[in-house]
């Protein structure tokens, strides 16, 4: 569980440099490795779900914009 968290850190700091295609696959890791853990899962999947808001949020916009031209 130890590498777990090490990964799960390493997708941390991707996210908050707000690299979040690069924090989802490092994020998805952390189940692969099998981590018993669950609540690392729990927290793993989380993120990742808050990353894909986070890319939603900045897509979305341009998209609407790109739309009105």
């Amino acid at each position: 569980n130890r590498t777990a968290k090490d990964t799960f850190n390493e997708a941390d700091q991707l996210q908050k440099q707000r690299k979040y295609h690069e924090a989802i696959k490092v994020y998805q890791r952390v189940g692969e490795m099998g981590a018993t853990d669950k609540g690392l899962l729990r927290k793993a999947l989380a993120r990742i779900q808050s990353c894909q808001d986070a890319i939603r949020e900045a897509r979305d916009p341009v998209l609407e914009n790109a739309k009105s031209l």
